[in-house]
């Protein structure tokens, strides 16, 4: 925990500072747009309102010498958050040439969210003298990204069909190790991102990775019910810390078509 001491010569913890800064920049805007009374408070780092889109949401984030507009895409599964986000990319050439100040597009990976997002300097959360200019100049950026990013974001498509798939793990000299099975929208995509973990520790690096086949699901509810049902059945396999905890002693898919638990 970190003191700060303010303008007034009151001493309080980081936590508290975030909560008092809150409270002022979102009475602010609000007054100056009721727009803004959508935004939450509290007292962490950030600030903000989900929009309509699961996972993506307008967020202010507060850090030590800046003061962050962004929209974020976030906690809705990697290939929901590709899907939304290459969508909004075939906007990127009208939104930068729009908008007041140009964005900063930071794609998202395996474990970050995509964000787009600008940033004001200030002079540092152990003083508050800076807050009331910051508002005139991230008001600005957040009515830009109202106009112009949000009608974009609301026109988004999501991703409907979810696929459970079967992935063969084989050593470096062609032996059967596993079977992994999960569901996704993508799994020529996840087959990817599987092989990137992998490669990242010594024991599995030179491990080879077969996507043999997938099922389609029409709803995600209903690919996560046979997943569900799949893990807890005999033929589950001890996780590999660091690498899967869905693994299977022999093609899951096979599996269940041999036992009448799909067509």
């Amino acid at each position: 925990m970190i003191e700060v001491f303010t303008s007034f010569g009151i001493f309080m913890s980081d936590s508290q500072y975030r909560e008092r800064f809150w409270t002022y920049l979102l009475k602010e805007l609000t007054e100056l747009d009721p727009w803004y009374n959508q935004f939450k408070q509290g007292k962490q780092k950030v600030s903000g309102m989900k929009t309509q889109i699961p996972g993506i949401g307008l967020w202010f984030r507060l850090r030590a010498n800046y003061l962050e507009a962004s929209v974020t895409i976030e906690d809705t599964g990697i290939d929901r958050i590709d899907n939304f986000w290459n969508q909004l990319l075939l906007e990127k050439p009208y939104i930068d040439s729009i908008l007041e100040v140009q964005p900063d597009w930071q794609p998202p990976s395996s474990n970050s969210a995509g964000r787009i997002s600008t940033k004001v300097n200030h002079e540092g959360w152990n003083k508050d003298n800076w807050w009331s200019e910051i508002i005139a100049p991230i008001k600005q950026i957040m009515d830009g990204y109202r106009e112009i990013i949000l009608p974009a974001i609301n026109a988004l498509q999501d991703l409907e069909t979810t696929y459970f798939y079967a992935i063969k793990i084989e050593d470096n000299k062609g032996k059967e190790v596993d079977w992994m099975g999960g569901i996704s929208y993508s799994p020529e995509h996840r087959l990817k991102q599987h092989i990137r973990n992998f490669s990242k520790y010594s024991v599995s690096s030179s491990w080879k990775l077969t996507l043999v086949e997938s099922i389609p699901f029409e709803t995600e509810g209903d690919a996560r019910l046979f997943e569900s049902n799949m893990l807890a059945t005999e033929i589950r396999a001890p996780d590999r810390k660091g690498l899967s905890s869905e693994l299977f002693r022999t093609n899951p898919i096979s599996w269940a078509k041999k036992t009448g638990r799909i067509n």
